[in-house]
């Protein structure tokens, strides 16, 4: 039996849920090749900007800029981030939805979130300490503590309310481009948009939720990438 909330899109007439708070949205789409089409552009735009792919992204941009300065990190001490700090949260959450302990991997029902949040935030901490006992690139370990002070964020208000975690994790890139001089602020500032826009669509966020998650990623990007 599954255990998915009843979720539903804008255009549905049943309410949306995350368990404990109740966002609607009030709207009817009538042309249903047209609903369809936003509605498959949304769901792949939510996939392609998960928050583990937006965090190996913006490691990529870290990579590339060094912090800034210009000195690019190479991928040994990437990987040593990555890995630990990324890559085996997703992980852990992968088995938990494969196991039917979570209902998707975007961990939709804010109930089931506070686990996989101690785990990311445990995870995320003991690497930025680790590197930076290891003498790691300062703006690796800078980035470290940022995207630790973002989940530990996020977890501290997803106790009470369903915030945005794509969002978040986009405004946190967006934020970081901010620092580095905005080579890119267009490209983002689109993302941030889209990513927003997508998650209301599909009834995952009300517009606060979205727009709460991303100012919140993007102070801790902007501030993880001075």
């Amino acid at each position: 039996m599954s255990i998915r909330p009843p979720w539903t899109t804008p255009w549905s007439a049943a309410p949306l849920t995350d368990g404990i708070n109740v966002p609607r949205v009030r709207r009817t789409l009538r042309a249903p090749a047209l609903r369809d089409a936003i509605e498959w552009a949304a769901r792949w735009l939510s996939r392609v900007a998960s928050p583990p792919l937006v965090a190996i992204a913006a490691l990529g941009q870290l990579a590339i800029s060094g912090g800034g300065g210009g000195n690019g990190i190479g991928p040994g001490w990437l990987a040593a981030f990555a890995v630990p700090a990324v890559l085996a949260p997703a992980l852990a959450v992968a088995a938990l939805v494969r196991a039917g302990r979570v209902v998707d991997f975007d961990l939709s029902d804010r109930r089931q979130r506070h686990r996989p949040f101690a785990l990311a935030v445990a995870c995320a901490a003991v690497t930025a300490l680790a590197l930076a006992r290891l003498s790691a690139p300062p703006a690796l370990v800078q980035f470290g503590t940022a995207w630790t002070a973002l989940l530990g964020a996020l977890s501290l208000v997803t106790l009470r309310w369903k915030i945005s975690l794509h969002a978040a994790a986009v405004g946190a890139a967006a934020g970081m481009d901010l620092a580095y001089g905005a080579r890119h602020v267009v490209l983002w500032t689109a993302l941030v948009l889209s990513v927003a826009i997508a998650r209301i669509v599909l009834g995952r966020h009300s517009p606060r939720q979205v727009l709460a998650g991303a100012a919140l990623g993007l102070a801790a990007g902007w501030l993880g990438g001075l």
